[in-house]
């Protein structure tokens, strides 16, 4: 079997069993596993961190120099995507104010929204599915996010207006077509649950600005961490801007880098990315 073929392996069992832990991953990859939301628990984190760990481990019997040109590109991307999820898992204690809660529920709605293949009366009813449970899984963030981070509370009340706007648009737009009225009709109390979930939750993060502190007090030490997995310099709009990228942005990242470069300086560009930051 060529490393190619172990490495494409390896990243599906990795998804794979990752639908297990958080079934909303699905709706990001386009697989059908059932709607639901993970219910981020210390529980569910430690079967994550366990899988992250285990995965790594595989990757340590890949020969990267026997990858292909693009299998490279994938082991640097799939790599970087664990390292910087072990991170955020290890380092809770410090980076426990990212929302990541609400990311979560901005990219499922985002993701349905904009998929063409639906017609909006489905996605009424799927988006509805997933925030059915909205309300216990922002209160379940809460136990989490303890040190109020100026620059995630921040990121957090965007998303929370941005939440709020396309739950507005989703309900103005219902009322124009009769399937899709239907619909919503049957979800409307899901709907309503949500909105009011998503005031408390603006409410709560509102009233931790009155203690923010700055990004540089959660310690110089997690800083050079996320900077070492990302590869950036130290720029920390740099470091805010990647924490938000999933892997198929980065991925495409390193395929656009990749065919800048002519055909025979691109193993070279990916062997000095390598050496850089060695990922043994």
């Amino acid at each position: 079997m060529s490393y190619d073929l172990t490495l494409q392996n390896i990243i599906k069992e990795y998804f794979s069993d990752m639908l297990r832990i958080k079934p909303e991953l699905g709706i990001e990859m386009d697989i059908n596993v059932g709607s639901g939301l993970s219910n981020m628990s210390i529980e569910t984190l430690d079967r994550e961190r366990g899988l992250i760990e285990l995965t790594l481990d595989k990757l340590k019997g890949i020969d990267f120099e026997e990858l292909s040109i693009e299998g490279k590109a994938y082991y640097l991307s799939f790599y970087d995507y664990l390292k910087l999820r072990k991170f955020f898992l290890d380092e809770w204690q410090i980076w426990r104010m990212y929302p990541e809660a609400l990311e979560n529920i901005v990219k499922i709605i985002g993701i349905i929204i904009s998929n063409p293949k639906y017609p909006l009366d489905e996605k009424i009813k799927m988006i509805g599915e997933y925030i059915n449970d909205l309300p216990s899984y922002l209160e379940m963030s809460k136990t989490r996010l303890k040190r109020p981070v100026r620059l995630f509370v921040d990121m957090g009340i965007l998303m929370i207006t941005y939440l709020k706007q396309i739950l507005a648009y989703i309900k103005d737009e219902a009322g124009k077509d009769p399937k899709s009225t239907k619909a919503f009709s049957k979800l409307s109390q899901v709907f309503e649950r949500s909105e009011e979930a998503l005031d408390k939750y603006m409410d709560w993060l509102v009233n931790l600005r009155g203690r923010e502190i700055f990004e540089v007090s959660m310690g110089f030490e997690a800083f050079e961490k996320l900077i070492k997995i990302r590869r950036l310099g130290n720029d920390l709009w740099n470091v805010h801007n990647f924490i938000k990228e999933d892997i198929n942005e980065l991925h495409d990242e390193i395929i656009r880098r990749l065919r800048n470069n002519n055909l025979s300086s691109i193993n070279d560009y990916l062997e000095s990315i390598r050496e850089m930051h060695p990922t043994d």
